[in-house]
């Protein structure tokens, strides 16, 4: 069996480090998630009342309904009397089309949405056991003695739990760390501009991070580029 480092490599199953960039492998212990981090106040993701639906979103599926139903009971759908129908296809058929055109878009409107909520709720599940109690539109979650990060106002997951450290870095990013390895994410781009393979991040300055890498200082901007 194979060992994978938090960089991606592959070794052995008998290494102890790393062969191509040097980090420890150390053996997973299983213990109490929240201990693992004293300092974030971690509740159990279940008890956590979070609406993936919204209420504005509730109200115009219902309203929708509303339309779909009145609208079939005055074309005459539910009485069943297909001259009835029949007519009013040959009197106002571009009133019908209209109509039908409304429903068909309603409809896609309710089914895409309904499904991207249900998957947000799934995927959350998933991967949230803890959330962080906290008043703040970012809040940490946890699963497996590891972090990861969801944004409370969106109620989007931004982060799977992977990381030993996730910090506020300052308004525009969170500090990543796996083992002794840091990395940036960003909020604005929703992704991690630095990989997490440095020793030491400073804080930006006129658009530009400097970095330390195996003892070697390198420049990004703000955009994750590698500046030369």
């Amino acid at each position: 069996m194979e060992k994978q480092c938090s960089n991606g490599h592959i070794n052995p199953s008998e290494a102890k480090f790393c062969r191509t960039c040097g980090e420890p492998f150390t053996e997973s212990v299983a213990s109490y998630t929240p201990d693992c981090f004293p300092t974030i106040h971690l509740i159990p993701a279940s008890i956590k009342k979070i609406r993936f639906l919204k209420g504005g979103e509730i109200f115009s599926l219902f309203f929708s309904m509303i339309i779909i139903v009145g609208g079939l009971i005055g074309i005459g759908v539910f009485d069943f009397d297909f001259d009835d129908v029949e007519n009013v296809l040959h009197d106002d058929l571009i009133g019908v089309v209209i109509f039908l055109s409304i429903i068909a878009v309603l409809l896609l409107f309710g089914i895409t949405r309904g499904l991207k909520h249900l998957i947000d709720y799934c995927v959350f599940r998933h991967y949230a056991v803890y959330i962080e109690e906290t008043k703040d539109e970012m809040a940490r979650i946890a699963k497996d003695g590891k972090l990861g990060l969801f944004n409370q106002i969106k109620n989007k997951l931004l982060l799977t739990p992977r990381y030993k450290k996730i910090e506020k870095f300052d308004s525009k990013h969170y500090l990543i760390g796996k083992d002794r390895f840091l990395g940036l994410y960003s909020i604005s781009r929703n992704k991690v501009i630095i990989p997490v393979i440095c020793d030491m991040i400073s804080p930006e300055k006129d658009g530009i991070i400097e970095v330390s890498i195996k003892g070697s200082i390198q420049h990004f901007d703000i955009l994750g580029n590698r500046l030369h």
